[in-house]
């Protein structure tokens, strides 16, 4: 690899960091071209290069000809074999690790890294923790701390022992361990349970009053933690006091390995039962008076829940994009305050952008404002000219550069009558609504039904709502979109709650953070 561009973000300090991010983004085009070459070289002496003539490509144009549009199917066996340990297979040498995801279709995929792929993912973490500390220096004080809710970076291993993990919990771990309030033995422990991850979650961040924001992707999953803290507020309270853990490890060495440094903290337990008797309850205000960031997903109907939310934290929080990415890679990096758009990462990625509605594929440069395009990459770890199946869009920052977000997944659609509705279509619609009568949807999914749109939605009980009105106004926004609406139907409060528990590819439970909005199974027609 002669990345000289990776090579620098490696180099630079953390301040150093947004100042490089945007030098190079103010050069994107040529990045990008280096980049591109950059993968085809390291990659000519593999399976995959050689089977594409990787050693004849001095060109990105080289490239396109020799490479079509890909997608998982294309790769599916390639990873069984790295797996198993195989080498030189997409990249040189075996995989470092493994992301096991379920996706949106339920069946288990296993993403392969390379050595280099991790570092590019862990250098998008460290610019996005650098724009963060940049827009919220609190972070920078030493006594700092996030309240990180992620699942456990290790899942399993495979047969040649390569570790099996999940996207949020390489991301948290490559963090800067200063700032995570949860010790480094829960985020690397095998099969983490949900209930125990939960737990320990909560009390570690308890017992720290320094605790300035919070790092998560569905601001769902927080409230679903926050009042687990208030509903066993004393079990939680007692444990800090005396040093204990109250609750159940399924791991045993895990728990020794805790208890050599949790300590009982009689003053904190002190602190945390006079507010519980003065508020009838543990705020976010009291608990951590420092408290102004939150991190999470703001983007696609996931962001939603960012407005559900905003209740739990005080007026002063700043809600600021986690970043858009998946368990193929960590594609930007958010620079300000309430803004799901961020700058591409154009120094370990190779993008393209194929137009939703036919078209072919154009790099970065070329990338139109406001069009929907799906994203394609080309990344260190083995894919190419992939087609992630996302729905992006790009626009164009303060400073001129291109910033990039996510709106959707492709395959999250439905065929109404020869009609393609995407979910952003769905999702726009349903925004519209709320903005006009400021109602809250906490989920809604649409489902066809005899050749029209039959859609389902549970309602905030503590907003108002008009199922009637609603339902008028989705049969016309439809009719606008070749669509017609079959029926509404009004969920159950409760409903969206069900959803988010599933098991993950890579072992154990853990919490689903993208509810789909036309799901593939219905679950009013009767299954086998």
């Amino acid at each position: 690899m002669a990345n000289e561009y990776l090579q620098a973000l490696r180099d630079a300090s953390m301040p150093e960091l947004p100042a490089l991010l945007r030098a190079q983004q103010a050069e994107a085009a040529l990045v990008q071209r280096e980049v591109l070459l950059d993968i085809v070289r390291t990659a000519r002496d593999t399976a995959f290069g050689r089977a594409h003539g990787f050693a004849d490509v001095r060109t990105v144009e080289d490239f396109l000809e020799r490479v079509p549009e890909t997608e998982w199917a294309d790769y599916a066996q390639d990873a069984e074999r790295l797996q198993e340990g195989a080498e030189d297979v997409l990249f040189p040498g075996r995989a470092s690790a493994f992301i096991g995801t379920s996706g949106t279709t339920g069946k288990a995929k296993y993403i392969p890294d390379s050595a280099v792929g991790e570092v590019v993912k862990s250098e998008v973490v460290r610019l996005r923790t650098a724009e963060m500390m940049r827009n919220f220096p609190t972070l920078l004080r030493p006594d700092s701390r996030v309240f990180s809710i992620s699942n456990s970076a290790v899942g399993r291993v495979t047969s040649a022992g390569i570790p099996v993990g999940t996207a949020s919990g390489q991301a948290a771990g490559a963090s800067d361990a200063r700032l995570l309030s949860l010790p480094a033995a829960v985020l690397r422990a095998p099969r983490m349970d949900a209930a125990l991850m939960d737990y320990l979650t909560v009390l570690y961040n308890l017992a720290q009053p320094g605790v300035v924001a919070l790092a998560c992707n569905n601001m769902a999953q927080f409230a679903e933690v926050f009042a687990l803290m208030n509903e066993q507020a004393e079990s939680f309270i007692s444990d800090i006091e005396h040093g204990t853990f109250s609750c159940a490890f399924a791991n045993e060495d895990l728990r020794v390995e805790l208890e050599q440094d949790w300590k009982p903290n009689p003053e904190r337990a002190a602190e945390l039962r006079r507010l519980l008797a003065e508020k009838g309850q543990l705020a976010i205000e009291d608990v951590w008076p420092r408290f102004s960031l939150v991190g999470c997903w703001t983007s696609g109907s996931v962001g939603r829940s960012v407005e559900e939310s905003r209740h739990i934290f005080p007026k002063r929080v700043k809600f600021f994009d986690f970043g858009y990415g998946a368990s193929e890679g960590k594609f930007n990096v958010p620079f300000q305050p309430d803004d799901p758009y961020g700058y591409p990462a154009v120094f370990g990625i190779y993008f393209e952008f194929k137009p939703l509605h036919g078209g072919a594929p154009v790099p970065l440069e070329e990338a139109e404002p406001g069009v929907d395009y799906e994203l394609l990459i080309t990344t260190y770890s083995g894919l190419y000219r992939y087609n992630i199946h996302d729905i992006v869009r790009v626009r164009i920052a303060p400073d001129g550069c291109k910033a990039l977000a996510f709106v959707a997944k492709a395959s999250d659609r439905v065929s109404v009558d020869g009609v393609e509705l995407y979910a952003h279509e769905l999702t726009e619609l349903v925004e519209a609504y709320e903005r006009a009568t400021g109602a809250f949807l906490r989920v809604f999914q649409g489902f066809e039904e005899d050749g029209a749109l039959r859609v389902e939605a549970e309602p905030d009980p503590f907003r108002p709502f008009d199922a009637a009105g609603f339902e008028a106004f989705l049969r016309e926004g439809l009719a606008v979109r070749g669509v017609a609406l079959e029926r509404f139907v009004e969920l159950p409060e409760g409903t969206r709650d069900g959803l988010f528990l599933h098991k993950g590819a890579s072992g154990g439970n853990t919490k689903q953070t993208k509810i789909p909005v036309f799901p593939r199974v219905d679950p009013a027609q009767p299954t086998a």
